[in-house]
Formats: C-alpha cells, sequence, structure tokens
C-alpha cells in the first residue's frame, strides 16, 4: 500500500530523483473532497491540464477514465461517482522510459480544477470560431460560429459578443444552438499595433 506524502500540484516526482531519472516508475496521488447536498443535477468533471504520463483516474474506486497523452488536457465527467459527504480520488500516473529526447518529468506537472456548473452548460474547449475574408477586401470577413452544449438545452440560447480592442460598441447578438455564419464589416485587423 503506497505511502502518500502532502505535495502542492503542480508536481514532478522525477526531479527529486536525480540519481535515478528516467528509470520507470509509478506516482499515487489522492485527494479528498467534501460535497454538499447540491451537487445533484449538476456537472461535476475534473480538468486535467497534464498528467505525464499514462494515467488513470478513480473517484470512490470506481474508475473515471485513462489518459495516455502525457502533454495534453482533458476532462473526466465525474457527476455520476460523486456523493454529498466525502469523496476520495485517486490519480495513477505510470513513467515509461525512454520516451522523449528532452526532460519531460513525472507525475501531475500541471493544474488540476474542479468543475461544478449546471447540468446544462458550454462545453469545455466547444466554442469554435472561423473568420475569412470575403473575397480580396480586407472590410467584410465572412465569420462561422459554433458551441458545443451538454444537458436539456431547450429553450436556451447562446448570446455571443464580439469587441474590438479600445470600443465601447461591442457587436452582440443572440442565436440558436445551431452554428451561425454572417458577415462582419471593417474589423480591426489584429497586427503589431491591434
Amino acid at each position: 500500500k503506497p505511502t502518500y506524502t502532502h505535495i502542492e500540484l503542480p508536481h514532478d516526482w522525477m526531479i527529486g530523483h536525480t540519481k535515478e531519472l528516467y528509470k520507470n516508475s509509478v506516482g499515487f496521488y489522492k485527494k479528498e473532497i467534501i460535497f454538499s447536498e447540491d451537487i445533484f443535477d449538476r456537472y461535476i468533471a475534473l480538468a486535467f491540464e497534464g498528467v505525464y504520463m499514462n494515467c488513470g483516474v478513480w473517484v470512490n474506486n470506481q474508475l473515471a477514465g485513462k489518459w495516455k497523452y502525457g502533454y495534453s488536457n482533458f476532462e473526466f465527467d465525474i457527476s455520476s461517482l460523486v456523493k454529498a459527504g466525502k469523496n476520495e480520488i485517486l490519480v495513477i500516473a505510470v513513467y515509461q522510459n525512454c520516451n522523449t529526447r528532452w526532460y519531460s518529468g513525472a507525475g501531475i506537472f500541471r493544474d488540476v480544477n474542479l468543475i461544478n456548473s449546471p447540468a446544462t452548460h458550454l462545453v469545455t474547449d466547444g466554442t469554435y470560431f472561423v473568420a475569412k475574408k470575403n473575397g480580396e477586401s480586407e472590410n467584410s470577413w465572412h465569420i462561422k460560429l459554433s458551441t458545443e452544449t451538454a444537458g436539456n438545452c431547450e429553450g436556451f440560447h447562446i448570446r455571443y459578443l464580439i469587441t474590438e480592442n479600445n470600443t465601447s460598441n461591442p457587436f452582440i447578438f443572440d442565436a440558436d444552438l445551431e452554428p451561425v455564419e454572417f458577415d462582419y464589416p471593417n474589423p480591426k485587423i489584429w497586427d503589431i499595433n491591434n
């Protein structure tokens, strides 16, 4: 059974063992989270910005998910795994040598965030924006916007706000949950001054 030492995240367990760098190893992280009764009918997730390298996440002894890509962020929905009161989060990270040409570190090397939002919500990283010139003109751009949602979205709409630097007149419009396209006149084009 592993013994635990109090650490702060982000954390790299390999850096503390300079004589054994790149040795295959396993890190165990444990955290207790207490929830009140109001967690039901909500979206509860753990968002990891980076765990090196192969990891698994358990909540109250149930697997929430596995992630194999050490440099990318990921999120696990734990809504069905948590309960009111004490909840135990266990993360196991497995470091396997030789996997990079540079020092990678090992462990939860980026921040971890707890997401507690309504069941109907915008999906993390789910807003997509594409802008293309209308022909050769710099004065008009064609915009495509879409936003991923989760939960029962009946009766909801999305309010988009496009603002330019140093302006007090943002372009605001409401849209259904379907992707939208429109032309945007006279945008302030990004450059070294804007």
